[in-house]
């Protein structure tokens, strides 16, 4: 199940086991935002961090240019191109079971 964020993904997480079934072995579970109680769940949740001041900086940038350049077509959607590597797995906490946070940069 994917969830808008780490909170509703606790959620899940209680409802799951509430229904007497287990995370990961009959649902698995990603969240959002990698608040940091994400690695204290069991098992720690997987969970994408998006790193806000990169995307601030590049919406600015672009607004910016927008406003100089108006006439100008915008850029091509996805990530900016400076963004090489979108989804790099950091894994920290648990041996047995680790914290699995996709990092979009």
């Amino acid at each position: 199940m994917i969830t808008a964020n780490d909170y509703f993904a606790r959620g899940v997480y209680r409802a799951v086991q509430e229904c007497g079934l287990a995370v990961p072995d009959d649902v698995r579970v990603l969240g959002y935002g990698d608040h940091p109680f994400a690695a204290n769940l069991e098992p720690a949740l997987t969970t994408i961090r998006l790193p806000a001041d990169e995307v601030g900086t590049a919406a600015l940038d672009l607004l910016l240019r927008r406003i100089a350049e108006p006439d100008r077509p915008g850029p091509a959607p996805g990530p900016p191109p400076n963004w090489s590597n979108p989804a790099r797995r950091d894994e920290r906490r648990h041996p047995c079971r680790p914290y699995r946070a996709f990092r979009l940069a």
